[in-house]
């Protein structure tokens, strides 16, 4: 009876987190994109707690190596404005979706 309650649990918390993974994946595209939006092919900054830095970090792995580097620099700071060009954010948009 343990067994099969603690399985339940694990299995709810795996399902939990899968759900908050999505939920702040949507977050970070709507954020992304309304970034985007708002400085249509300029340079802007944007402001991005160190999770959300780090989600994108893990998210670009090795698609955009240079900007990958970049942004882990701000990955320890509670909030960071991050200054991108059109051509990042358009990237990092694609590799969030994708993801």
């Amino acid at each position: 009876m343990n067994l099969s309650l603690e399985t339940l649990l694990q299995e709810r918390s795996l399902d939990l987190e899968a759900a908050r993974a999505k939920t702040a994946k949507s977050a970070l595209l709507k954020k992304l994109t309304d970034f985007r939006s708002l400085h249509q092919n300029r340079t802007g900054n944007l402001r991005l707690d160190g999770s959300e830095v780090a989600r994108l970090v893990e998210l670009i792995g090795d698609k955009n190596p240079a900007l990958a580097q970049r942004l882990s620099g701000y990955r320890n700071q509670l909030r960071s404005e991050i200054t991108l060009l059109p051509h990042e954010v358009d990237s990092l948009v694609a590799i969030v979706e994708r993801s």
